[in-house]
């Protein structure tokens, strides 16, 4: 359950649309986006998973075990071999990669190497959206929301916000709002 959040104003820093998810959520029941001049933006999976200091988004952070950070992992699908052997198993005595083992830095880099399936690419934009409420002063979401909103929707596939039931898509629709560049997109 997501609780109505304050509304601050912040500084503004490149175009995004929106706020806070209970403000999005009135944004679009009143038919109007979010106010770009108010927010910080942040950066897109992109930036985070391209890394390793290319554009400066190397973060130790991203060595940090996703389920360490994010507590529950059941959104993620390890992927199987041809007759359906876990390939990466979740044995932890097992030398095979396991769910415990992904990073942060795996999960937003995405599913380059096929190790896993993350449907939608919904867990790499809460990557995304965790590492700039952590990294980004003014960021509409703190860590600890980001947290809270993942754990409802990996729990129960579904995020409650103002009381509208917003899908795994719709979640990941406003996550992907608050990066960047991302009013126009």
């Amino acid at each position: 359950m997501l609780f109505a959040l304050m509304n601050r104003p912040l500084m503004a820093q490149g175009a995004c649309a929106a706020d806070s998810p209970s403000g999005h959520a009135s944004a679009n029941a009143s038919g109007r986006r979010g106010d770009p001049e108010d927010l910080v933006c942040g950066r897109s999976p992109g930036y985070w998973g391209n890394a390793a200091g290319v554009q400066g988004a190397s973060d130790e952070e991203l060595n940090r075990p996703f389920k360490e950070v994010f507590g529950t992992i059941y959104h993620i699908q390890m992927q199987s071999d041809f007759f359906g052997v876990n390939v990466y198993s979740d044995d932890e005595s097992s030398s095979t990669l396991t769910k415990d083992q992904l990073t942060l830095g795996d999960v937003v880099a995405g599913q380059r190497d096929s190790r896993f399936t993350d449907e939608g690419n919904l867990a790499r934009a809460f990557v995304a959206a965790y590492m700039n409420a952590k990294r980004i002063d003014g960021y509409p979401l703190t860590e600890s929301l980001v947290l809270e909103m993942w754990n409802e929707v990996d729990t129960r596939g579904h995020l409650m916000v103002s009381g509208q039931q917003w899908s795994k898509l719709q979640v990941k629709q406003y996550l992907e709002s608050t990066y960047e560049g991302s009013a126009d997109d």
